[in-house]
C-alpha cells in the first residue's frame, strides 16, 4: 500500500495552465503588497511595520503556488500535511495585529491559488474600506486623548547589543529623561530590539536632530524606525 502511494506521488504529472497560473501568481503578489501598504499606512503596531511587511507579497505568492499544486492531487495534499508536521515556524509574533495581517495575506494567497479571484478581491476591498474608516475615526480620538501617539513619537531600534546604551544617551541629551519611556527592550544573543515612546510632540528642530542621529546610527549598525522614516543598517 505504501509503495503504491509513493509510486503515485513519484509518477504524478501536473500540468498547470500557463495563462491562469501567471494571472493568479501576479494577483497574489499585488494583493500581498497591497496588504503591506495598508499595514504600513493604517497599522498601529509598535513594531517596525516596514521591515515586517516587506515579505507579505512573497508569502502570498508562496501560499498561492502551494495551493495550485496540491489541489490537483489528494496524494500531494497528504504529502504536504506530512511535510508541515515536521517543520516548525517560530516567527517572533509580538502583537495580535501582526498575526491578523499574516492570516489575511495567507487567505488571499489561498484564494488566488484556488482560482477564487473574486473572493480575494471582495476580501481585499472590504479590508481596505474597514481599515480606512477605522483609521479616520480612531486617529482623531487618539490624538485628542494623548500626544503619545503623534507621528514620530514611537521609536524602534535594533542592532548589536553593545550599542543599546547609545539610544537612551541620545534621548536623555535631546529630550530629557522625563520626556520618553521604554516600552520594551529584548536581548537575543549579540543583538537587541527596543521600543521607546516620546511623551512630547516633536518640534521641527528635534525632528531634524532625530533624523540626523538615526542616519548616523544606521551607518554604525543600528536600524532605526520612527513615524514614516526607516534607517536600515548597511
Amino acid at each position: 500500500m505504501e509503495k503504491e502511494v509513493l509510486d503515485t506521488i513519484t509518477n504524478l504529472q501536473i500540468n498547470l495552465p500557463f495563462a491562469s497560473t501567471t494571472v493568479s501568481i501576479l494577483l497574489a503578489a499585488v494583493f500581498g503588497e497591497w496588504v503591506a501598504i495598508l499595514y504600513r499606512r493604517f497599522g498601529m503596531s509598535l513594531a517596525n511595520r516596514k521591515v515586517f511587511s516587506d515579505i507579505f507579497w512573497l508569502l502570498s505568492v508562496t501560499t498561492c503556488i502551494v495551493i495550485m499544486v496540491v489541489k490537483f492531487s489528494i496524494a500531494l495534499s497528504l504529502g504536504l500535511v506530512g511535510a508541515l508536521s515536521i517543520v516548525r515556524f517560530r516567527a517572533a509574533i509580538k502583537e495580535p495585529e501582526e498575526l491578523v495581517h499574516l492570516f489575511l495575506v495567507i487567505a488571499l494567497g489561498i484564494a488566488c491559488g484556488a482560482g477564487q479571484l473574486q473572493a480575494a478581491l471582495i476580501l481585499l476591498t472590504i479590508t481596505t474600506t474597514v481599515f480606512y474608516i477605522r483609521f479616520r475615526f480612531t486617529k482623531n480620538k487618539i490624538n485628542s486623548l494623548s500626544k503619545d501617539y503623534a507621528t514620530g513619537s514611537i521609536l524602534n531600534v535594533s542592532g548589536p547589543s553593545d550599542m543599546h546604551q547609545s539610544v537612551p544617551d541620545f534621548l536623555n541629551k535631546t529630550f530629557g529623561t522625563e520626556n520618553y519611556s521604554v516600552v520594551s527592550i529584548n536581548f537575543k544573543n549579540t543583538t537587541f530590539q527596543a521600543t521607546y515612546r516620546m511623551s512630547i510632540t516633536l518640534t521641527e528642530d528635534n525632528h531634524y536632530k532625530l533624523l540626523n542621529w538615526a542616519s548616523e546610527q544606521a551607518l554604525s549598525g543600528l536600524e532605526v524606525n520612527f513615524g514614516n522614516h526607516t534607517f536600515l543598517a548597511p
